[in-house]
């Protein structure tokens, strides 16, 4: 998976991506997190991140919880 927005361009003064761009990467995500631990082969093309023909092997017989740190009520909202 390689994020398509370069999230570390800020170091050299690009600055981070809006608002509502992180918020999307972050659906994104969450959903390929979800995706995978369906088991199987999956690909993904979204708008920002991408993954082709992956699986977790070895999955548990019950998906860990995940902690996901945001900032503010939209993005709390979005990983709840």
């Amino acid at each position: 998976m390689r994020p398509r927005a370069d999230l570390t361009a800020h170091v050299v003064g690009a600055g981070w991506p809006a608002v509502a761009t992180r918020h999307e990467m972050l659906r994104e995500a969450l959903g390929i997190i979800r995706l995978l631990w369906s088991g199987e082969y999956h690909s993904y093309d979204g708008k920002h991140l991408r993954l082709e023909d992956t699986r977790v092997f070895d999955l548990p017989d019950d998906p860990p919880e995940i902690a996901v740190a945001v900032g503010g009520t939209s993005a709390v909202q979005i990983a709840a």
